[in-house]
């Protein structure tokens, strides 16, 4: 019976399936980079995150469908009254989790070690902030927790910046053409895709109770970024390399 809910969650929700469709597809061109690159980390991150957006996804999906087990996982987590959120598989998983390794990729992409620097600061302030905000239980896990939404996305932005810096100032990336270059358009819609969260979020209770229209905008937007970022890390699987052009690579 949860099986059958489970199954049938799935179907009709048509954004999770190009999820997982986009997670397997990366996960088969992973599996046959030959070894040593499998082990460079402008590989295994962004394979980490599409494993992990399927992973929290269909962990999401399932909390709905097996309810008993869902309310057992959610008294170890807190003692308040269970009302059936999934909220904090996102709380985790999404908010946390993928911010870190979004943060930890565009960090292997930069060259300058002093902006290497400022992005780890800002990877060990996220996960202070949001350890210390959970277990204080001034953001409770299983409710929304909008200061550590803001620090993961406002983060992302400030590390996109100073790849783009990075991009025009460093002898480095002198000879490269931008277009070619594959972490010049996943960190680009990582970029686009903070920002757009970062208003969402901000207004969310304007948006959702006063302009539905434009929060659902908003969603969907943010998961055709997600849906073109999958497709930026499918490519560099499918290349085995960082740019379009295998004499160009770097």
């Amino acid at each position: 019976m949860v099986f059958d809910k489970f199954w049938e969650l799935i179907i009709n929700n048509y954004y999770l399936i190009a999820i997982i469709i986009l997670g397997l597809a990366g996960i088969i061109l992973f599996a046959f980079l030959p070894s040593g690159k499998k082990k460079i980390p402008h590989f295994y991150l962004p394979f980490s995150i599409l494993v992990l957006v399927v992973f929290y996804e269909l962990l999401a999906t399932y909390m709905v469908a097996n309810r008993v087990l869902h309310e057992k996982i959610h008294y170890l987590l807190t003692s308040d009254t269970f009302k059936g959120w999934n909220t904090w598989v996102f709380n985790v998983f999404n908010y946390q989790l993928s911010k870190i390794l979004f943060l930890l990729l565009i960090r292997e992409n930069l060259n300058n070690k002093t902006r290497k620097t400022w992005v780890l600061y800002l990877i060990g302030i996220l996960i202070i902030g949001s350890l210390g905000l959970t277990f204080s239980e001034i953001e409770k896990i299983h409710e929304p927790q909008p200061v550590i939404y803001f620090l993961g996305n406002i983060f992302l932005i400030i590390a996109s910046g100073l790849f783009f810096i990075d991009l025009i100032s460093e002898d480095y990336f002198l000879s490269l053409n931008p277009v070619e270059f594959l972490p010049f358009w996943y960190i680009t819609l990582i970029l686009f895709q903070s920002v757009l969260t970062l208003l969402s979020d901000v207004a969310f209770e304007y948006l959702a109770f006063n302009q539905v229209e434009i929060y659902y905008l908003f969603n969907y937007t943010s998961m055709i970024l997600y849906f073109l970022m999958s497709i930026a890390f499918i490519m560099l699987f499918s290349l085995g390399r960082n740019t379009l052009l295998k004499n160009t690579e770097i």
